[in-house]
């Protein structure tokens, strides 16, 4: 595993704004490269590392806009989003596409600014 020199590219989406402040872009690239160096050193396959990353670390993990947005509904009567997310979260660790786009994101602009969110 090689972080590339475009590394930090790869995380840009996590964040809220358009990048990192250029100290801060340091700081990760300086992680980044920290982390290149010790996946090396630890000369292991690829593979057997990313099953032990996620089972280790849950893909899908409630936030609070995604229990806000299931509490909107079922207010309303429709309690579809509360059955999705029980779905969802009964295999937090698996691969589910069906919900990636819904829930494999980072919080939405709307939620951003809500207290409890």
């Amino acid at each position: 595993y090689e972080v590339q020199a475009d590394g930090l590219a790869a995380l840009l989406p996590a964040f809220h704004c358009e990048g990192p402040e250029e100290e801060l872009a340091k700081a990760w690239s300086s992680w980044l490269a920290r982390l290149s160096a010790r996946v090396a050193a630890e000369d292991r396959e690829p593979d057997e590392r990313m099953a032990e990353m996620r089972a280790a670390s849950p893909k899908y993990v409630p936030r609070g806009w995604m229990l806000y947005e299931a509490y909107q509904a079922a207010e309303q009567g429709n309690f579809e989003p509360t059955r999705g997310m029980l779905r969802l979260l009964s295999k937090p660790y698996d691969e589910q596409p069906e919900f990636e786009a819904a829930y494999f994101r980072r919080t939405p602009d709307w939620a951003r600014g809500i207290g409890g969110i």
